[in-house]
């Protein structure tokens, strides 16, 4: 992306709202943790599955929405990220 100075792109995509392919992608990693499957079942072809999710797991829009759901998920089952780590 040659002419793009230091991060500007990220403040432009943190302030886009998210995708519908972005939302599945999010429920779809939540299935098993593997951001290459979760690109391909939000429709992204598998020759750039990889990529995208590579791409879509640094957006911090979406990796906040993640990290909130893993410590979702951890709460129902009776554990928190400080439990695990101890």
């Amino acid at each position: 992306m040659a002419g793009k100075k230091g991060g500007s792109s990220s403040r432009v995509l943190s302030a886009r709202p998210l995708s519908d392919q972005e939302r599945v992608f999010i429920e779809e990693y939540m299935v098993d943790y593997n951001g290459k499957e979760a690109a391909i079942r939000a429709g992204v072809p598998s020759s750039k599955a990889s990529y995208a999710a590579s791409v879509w797991l640094k957006d911090n829009r979406i990796r906040e929405l993640l990290d909130a759901k893993v410590e979702n998920r951890l709460k129902a089952t009776g554990y928190t990220t400080q439990k695990i780590v101890e």
